[in-house]
């Protein structure tokens, strides 16, 4: 039996599966339990690993389930004697234990840069350095009247890397499905995603803001498809069908199983491509098998090399089924970090690669992840000329039409990707090509071009050369360690689990108010107050009474969150108290517009089909009446008056779950996104935390985070309806007006009408 010893004793949740009728195997108390994959024959095999194991399966998320039965993979709590049980079982083809692949960062200072180590298994995590975030940016202080205005740079100048690939489009009339493997993607109005799925339940966000907990998926989704639009970075090709395939927890630990089920998932979805942007050293039957299945349902697979130097090829990019990519310098050097070995099959660069960051930012990306990104990206590019091509010839076409005098390009000799030779070379290839030839004679004598006048900020990813991270700054002269934001991404992914209780930190109450204390309590911790005169003070700035239960919740759970040790960095400094309390404001201020909006009637508008209509266009998104019931009745028949009452205590129970009561309702404009929920049929959050129904919330949501982090960092005073002011059309905000009010804002900044733009005149 093939078995690995754990990397960390991270575990998935078990999930009780159905009941079975076959009774279970006696184990032995003193045994330990451990938790193993196992890949079967046939249906007879998983049906004994049922029976062997009963309730001890573990399960993936709903959708996953079907892909993982289908190719017999089943994944359960055993001990070593069941395990090795099984493996002698003929309708068993194998079982391994559930390895832990693991990207824990470790961060230090070093002058003035900051690192981001990894461990021997590993996902690759290479978030390093960031520039400029938003320019032209309108700043106010105090409460005076204002307009609020950003817009995001054109970064695309600096984007070296589209020069150094000799990027050109072609056709976009066959859009290819590209499936990233990574830890997710944050909503971004300028990322837009086909599909997107976490395969942990545990790892599941309530609120796509905070989707990726770590920004390396996100960075990954944007070097890959960012919009051509004249703002922020522009991807390699805005036109494939981005999947997001989140296997990377908030610690950017996964296991084997969750990997093995991303690459099933993408097979399902019929992904042209799946981009793995991580790697491990662990040669494992079972993830191999995974991606012979992938080889042969004819999907191009690429994968990082990986970035130890002088270490081998990492899996899953040393299997010969997968495009392994290594990365290169802005000098059209190899990267003197990257794994090297005669597997890797092209090179792209891989240093000082910007992309997009959290919170509105930007970063600079350094490895082999990103230079995977860019060659997904390319192979779509030269995938769409035409579709009927297999993904064997898009990759020998790029390997042989690769860039080759590579300077110090190691033991593969691999070349820099060249797509403007690909494409130009494309009718000569086709010509000589079969699907069995692995090597061509080259095709392409370019030299790299060297840039010598990239300036943006570069590291060796090596344990002792240490970066920074921006991410959301719009003042260019502040900077922001890695380590912090990573703290404060820890923490905004808690506010969902740890401090679910907190109601003040998903909106739920006065959340002018609730962030006035928050950043109020930041801004004290910064200045080095103790951590009681932060929070008494803070408490009394914002006008809390301890007596009022949700007002002494937060507080109490300000006073946990502060006495928490997430490992990252020395939680108590000053600046680590500061953000960690900064990233309860940051999930507050996203749950507002997630939650808190008030449902636009456009989205009830004319006759509604059965199902709901996603889009991430503004006007476009209408329910699904097959949500709501439809049967023929006189209950629904009620004034306007008892509408507004049942909106205003909808958790309460409408007393009508009818089309036409919501729809009505809708139209009263007292709906909120967190209560549609009580008038379907079964619970349904689809529509509140879906960030394509009705997007424009999100798009708000994501630049008042900017607008959070810029007032936070210009240390202005608090201006809650500066924060939380609504400027996407449609975007109106429940009871915003009297919220800022009752927390001491001064309301004159707007008149009547403005007002009536952007809140409801009372709370519903």
């Amino acid at each position: 039996m093939k078995s690995y010893k754990r990397a960390t004793a991270f575990i998935l949740s078990v999930v009780t599966a159905a009941s079975l009728v076959a009774p279970q195997i006696p184990v032995r108390a003193e045994e330990p339990m451990q938790q193993y994959v196992v890949l079967a024959k046939n249906e007879k095999g998983c049906d004994k690993v049922d029976r062997l194991c009963g309730e001890r399966a573990v399960e993936v998320t709903e959708e996953l389930a079907e892909e993982m039965s289908d190719n017999h993979v089943v994944v359960a709590q055993m001990t070593e004697t069941e395990a090795e049980r099984l493996e002698r079982d003929r309708n068993i083809i194998l079982v391994e234990e559930d390895i832990i692949l693991d990207a824990s960062l470790a961060v230090e200072e070093v002058d003035a840069k900051s690192s981001i180590s990894s461990s021997d298994i590993q996902m690759e995590q290479e978030i390093i350095e960031a520039t400029d975030v938003l320019e032209d940016v309108e700043t106010v202080s105090g409460n005076e009247h204002f307009e609020k205005e950003f817009r995001n740079a054109d970064m695309s100048a600096l984007q070296w890397n589209m020069d150094a690939m000799h990027i050109v489009r072609g056709s976009d009339e066959a859009p290819i499905k590209i499936a990233l493997l990574d830890s997710g993607v944050s909503f971004d109005p300028d990322i837009e995603l086909a599909g997107q799925i976490t395969v942990n339940p545990e790892n599941q966000m309530e609120n796509p803001l905070f989707d990726d907990a770590t920004g390396h998926g996100t960075a990954m989704a944007g070097v890959i498809a960012a919009k051509d639009n004249g703002e922020c970075i522009t991807g390699v090709n805005p036109n494939v069908e981005l999947y997001s395939v989140k296997i990377l927890n908030c610690d950017n630990q996964t296991t084997l199983s969750q990997v093995v089920a991303g690459i099933y998932y993408a097979m399902n979805q019929n992904c042209d491509i799946i981009n793995m942007s991580f790697g491990t050293r662990v040669d494992s039957e079972i993830l191999h098998q995974a991606v012979i299945d992938a080889y042969k349902q004819g999907i191009l697979l690429i994968a990082a090399a990986g970035n130890k130097a002088g270490n081998p090829v990492e899996y899953p990019a040393a299997y010969d089924e997968v495009m392994a990519v290594g990365g290169t310098d802005a000098m059209g050097h190899k990267m003197t970090d990257t794994c090297d070995g005669g597997e890797i099959d092209i090179l792209a660069p891989g240093s000082q690669i910007i992309t997009t960051g959290l919170y509105g930012g930007y970063l600079v990306a350094e490895g082999t992840s990103i230079a995977a990104a860019q060659v997904s990206g390319a192979a779509s590019l030269i995938w769409s000329k035409d579709k009927g091509k297999t993904a064997n010839f898009v990759r020998r076409l790029l390997e042989t039409t690769a860039q080759m005098n590579v300077g110090d390009n190691g033991a593969s000799e691999a070349g820099l990707i060249d797509v403007e030779e690909a494409f130009r070379q494309y009718d000569v290839f086709a010509g000589m090509y079969t699907e069995q030839q692995k090597e061509y004679a080259d095709l392409n004598d370019k030299e790299p071009q060297a840039y010598e006048d990239v300036e943006l900020v570069n590291g060796s990813w090596s344990a002792g050369d240490h970066q920074k991270l921006v991410s959301g700054a719009v003042d260019p002269d502040y900077k922001v360690n890695a380590s912090y934001i990573s703290l404060m991404q820890k923490v905004v992914y808690e506010a969902d689990y740890t401090y679910k209780a907190a109601n003040y930190l998903h909106g739920l109450q006065n959340y002018v108010k609730g962030l006035k204390f928050l950043y109020q309590c930041a801004g004290y911790l910064r200045a080095g107050k103790s951590e009681k005169t932060a929070i008494d003070t803070a408490a009394k700035d914002a006008g809390f009474d301890k007596n009022n239960t949700h007002d002494a919740e937060l507080i109490n759970q300000t006073k946990s969150l502060l006495g928490k040790n997430y490992g990252i960095v020395d939680y108590t400094t000053a600046a680590a108290k500061s953000y960690k309390v900064l990233g309860f404001a940051m999930h507050l201020v996203g749950d507002t517009f997630a939650h808190r909006t008030i449902v636009p009637d456009y989205t009830v508008a004319g006759t509604n089909p059965k199902t709901m209509i996603k889009s991430p266009k503004v006007g476009e998104a209408r329910f699904g009446t097959g949500d709501f019931d439809k049967t023929p009745s006189s209950g629904h028949d009620v004034t306007d008056a008892t509408l507004k009452s049942w909106a205003k205590a909808a958790d309460k129970g409408t007393g009508c779950k009818h089309w036409k009561c919501f729809q009505r309702t809708v139209r009263l404009g007292v709906m909120e996104f967190k209560d549609i929920k009580y008038y379907t049929l079964e619970k349904k959050y689809t529509y509140e935390d879906d960030n394509q129904f009705c997007a424009e919330r999100y798009k708000d949501a994501k630049m008042n985070c900017t607008v959070l982090f810029d007032a936070y960092h210009g240390k202005e005073k608090y201006d809650g309806i500066y924060i939380f002011e609504p400027t996407e059309k449609y975007v109106k905000l429940n009871n915003f007006k009297n919220f800022a009010k009752d927390a001491g804002e001064n309301i004159s900044v707007h008149t009547d009408a403005e007002w009536a733009k952007i809140s409801t005149p009372e709370r519903y």
